[in-house]
């Protein structure tokens, strides 16, 4: 009886200790887990952050290169109009002296602001250099002077023009339209009085009859083809006359240009 009881309570103490290290195994997994889906968090949100980056670099290097292609078709160079113009045969001529204008205004905006600026302290030299005394109330007056004479090249500009171009017209006449339908000669046959050549269809007896009472000698006929009416051509009318306005071109109503 103390053997069992000795053999019970080892194999309790075997089963405690199983179960004591599974509960070590366990919460030492559960300890490692949060580490490692920490781990694997970070580097997923890293991997983001990086295609975030690459996508927004891209995004803003074709936005840059749109806005240059827009800016280039809005405001083409000189010599892309003239090389356009040579190359469409079809071109208007006014439309691309005018395009090429605008373009050669463009690049000259810009230094043109710069040299004024630049003129300025050249404006002032000159007026030391010319004053008696070189007294600074002098060079403030040349420094407006200058300022003023800037804006007044600004101002000298002239505006540009467009062509305003009016319809040229012209009155075309075109005479009324006559069809000709030709009739034919008309041809019967009729009953001829052979002694006086009389025309007596449908009258025969009586004419023999009046011609025996009145001591005539019409006594036979005979039947001949005779033409009762000629031919004749007829003009029916098919159209009227009528007047049409033809556009022949364009005219320019301020500078009086063609096309």
């Amino acid at each position: 009886m103390m053997w069992k009881q000795g053999s019970r309570k080892s194999k309790n103490d075997v089963d405690e200790r199983e179960i004591a290290l599974d509960k070590q195994s366990k919460a030492a997994r559960n300890d490692e887990q949060p580490g490692n889906a920490k781990s694997k968090k970070r580097a997923v949100f890293m991997v983001l952050g990086a295609l975030l980056a690459l996508c927004l670099a891209a995004g803003m290097v074709n936005c840059a290169a749109s806005y240059k292609q827009a800016e280039s078709i809005k405001r083409p160079s000189p010599e892309q109009v003239k090389k356009n113009a040579k190359t469409d045969p079809n071109a208007d001529k006014d439309k691309v002296d005018e395009e090429s204008q605008k373009a050669e205004e463009g690049v000259t905006d810009e230094p043109s602001g710069g040299n004024t600026g630049a003129s300025k302290p050249e404006t002032g030299g000159n007026s030391t250099s010319s004053g008696n005394g070189g007294s600074t109330g002098n060079n403030g007056n040349s420094g407006s002077n200058g300022g003023s004479g800037s804006s007044n090249n600004g101002g000298d500009s002239k505006p540009q023009h467009t062509h305003n171009w009016v319809p040229q017209t012209t009155v075309v006449h075109h005479d009324a339209v006559y069809q000709t339908i030709h009739h034919d000669a008309v041809v019967e046959c009729r009953d001829i009085c052979n002694q006086c050549g009389a025309d007596i269809t449908g009258n025969v007896a009586g004419h023999m009859e009046q011609s025996f009472l009145n001591g005539g000698s019409c006594v036979s006929h005979s039947n001949k083809y005779i033409e009762t009416s000629p031919a004749w051509d007829e003009q029916i009318l098919v159209s009227d006359a009528w007047d049409e306005t033809v556009t022949t071109g364009y005219a320019c109503s301020g500078c009086g240009a063609t096309k």
